[in-house]
């Protein structure tokens, strides 16, 4: 079996999703970027190099360094195209494929492993090659639309027709999907006049819901009742979503409940909104937005931009969110007003002031929320949190 290195590069791009999990973990579509190479590259065996501060995470495997290895840039949008292309790749020597200083997939001889980690290329061919891949959060959620479409093709296999249900009104019935029992309670409208519409084991959908493909739903999650929810919506596992949500994704078990807009939005797991929670994903002057990244002002080449939040992270009723605005993880934010349009982790308050609140009360709370959907937080998580908290954000990197 052949070998293949998933790559992380650019973690900080994807804050502040990216400050406890691999990029390659990021939840779009279907499914994780990890998971759409595994699928594709079924042929393979998968590794994922190295980033020390979360190797917690996963048990990393190190045989592949004295083999020879393909490697991958797991956000690359066509990864049907590249392995094609990795087919046609000669194996008497090293080869890389990239866009600029972003490595996108490659050929590297074992004799070459060292080289290949030090971004040591000079005796390596190396290929300018003009392939898309995603850069940032936004544009995750920007083309979540067709991301979906394409996960349900490699995926649909497990997936049945749904078929007619008394008192809900299923529009497009060929293009909606279930996996196992699920269950859509009456005066519900499931609209797959525009995209697919796929909803997995376990999920429910609560009386007088719209829902409006593309969209999916992750396993076990909730749609709560009169929730609207337009196209191009993504939840991950064991969520409950209400009010009125449009492009967004959430990456799993967190909970937005209650009344209240939320729009092309990236939200971390474990977070929680109170009700009546808003988020402006629009400017009034329609011009471009632009998002502050890592000290940055990044325009991000879209009308459309809304809220990018970490895990673990909670709003309280009415809060307000501006175009733009990131939350770290850890936060607790509240009160009137629109608060910073960037909120570091662990910060609690909101428009009128922002404290850095006691580590040891955020670890707490957390076990708490996870130990009611069975599950924990490591000792190494922790500890890793703490580590944040001490040294800050950029110390994840």
């Amino acid at each position: 079996m052949k070998n293949l290195l998933i790559i992380e590069q650019n973690p900080q791009n994807y804050y502040p999703v990216s400050l406890n999990r691999r990029v390659s973990k990021l939840f779009s579509g279907m499914m994780s970027f990890e998971d759409r190479v595994k699928h594709i590259f079924s042929e393979f065996k998968i590794f994922l190099n190295f980033r020390e501060k979360i190797d917690f995470y996963d048990e990393i495997d190190t045989s592949y360094c004295n083999e020879d290895i393909y490697f991958i840039e797991s956000t690359i949008k066509d990864l049907d195209f590249v392995k094609e292309s990795i087919r046609s790749i000669p194996k008497d020597r090293s080869k890389v494929y990239k866009n600029g200083e972003t490595l996108l997939y490659g050929f590297i001889k074992a004799s070459d492993i060292e080289k290949f980690y030090s971004r040591d290329f000079s005796d390596i061919e190396c290929i300018e090659c003009n392939l898309e891949y995603y850069r940032y959060l936004w544009e995750i959620v920007n083309d979540n639309h067709s991301i979906i479409e394409r996960d349900f093709s490699l995926l649909k296999s497990p997936f049945r027709n749904i078929e007619e249900i008394d008192n809900v009104t299923l529009v497009n019935r060929e293009n909606i999907f279930v996996r196992g029992e699920i269950k859509i309670k009456a005066g519900s409208i499931i609209d797959g006049s525009e995209g697919v519409v796929v909803i997995d084991e376990g999920s429910e959908i609560l009386h007088n819901s719209v829902v409006i493909g593309p969209v999916y739903i992750g396993h076990s999650t909730k749609i709560k009742i009169g929730s609207k929810i337009y196209e191009n919506c993504s939840f991950g596992p064991v969520c409950k979503i209400g009010g009125e949500v449009e492009a967004v994704i959430f990456q799993g078990y967190s909970n937005k409940q209650h009344d209240g807009f939320l729009g092309h939005a990236y939200i971390g797991s474990w977070c929680n909104f109170g009700a009546d929670t808003n988020n402006s994903d629009l400017k009034n002057n329609y011009r471009k937005v632009k998002v502050e990244l890592n000290g940055e002002l990044i325009d991000t080449e879209s009308q459309f931009a809304g809220l990018f939040m970490g895990d673990h992270t909670k709003t309280g009723i009415n809060t307000m969110f501006d175009t733009g605005t990131v939350v770290g993880m850890g936060c607790n934010v509240y009160g009137e007003g629109f608060p910073k349009r960037v909120i570091p982790s662990f910060n609690w308050g909101g428009k009128s002031k922002l404290i850095k609140y006691p580590v040891d009360r955020i670890i707490e709370t957390s076990k708490v929320v996870m130990s009611r959907r069975s599950c924990s937080l490591s000792s190494k998580e922790e500890e890793y949190y703490r580590d944040i908290f001490r040294e800050g954000e950029s110390n994840a990197w």
